[in-house]
């Protein structure tokens, strides 16, 4: 049974860091950007969220400002693209959780 065997299996999980930049392609919406990833999967289906835990105070208003623009990340081999609806003009640190 594939289920019991899902059950049994124990599942790990994976932070991967990664910042999105300010270098779009693309003249109009959506706008995309690929960043690297060392050992994510085109396989991944991360969780993820903007990572404020090296933003000063002051500067955390623009970062999730900018992160409210990204409306999907998919996944390839070592590496993610982002769309967003506008161009973001300051980096984007991000944290992808993966379970496997």
């Amino acid at each position: 049974n594939n289920a019991v065997n899902i059950a049994n299996s124990k599942a790990t999980t994976v932070l991967y860091k990664a910042t999105i930049g300010t270098a779009w392609a693309g003249g109009a919406a959506p706008f995309t950007q690929n960043v690297g990833v060392a050992g994510i999967t085109a396989n991944d289906t991360p969780i993820v969220d903007v990572d404020l835990s090296t933003i000063a105070y002051g500067n955390k208003d623009a970062v999730i400002e900018a992160y409210s623009k990204i409306y999907r990340i998919t996944t390839y081999a070592n590496g993610i693209t982002i769309y967003a609806d506008e161009k973001t003009t300051v980096n984007v640190p991000i944290q992808l959780k993966v379970i496997r």
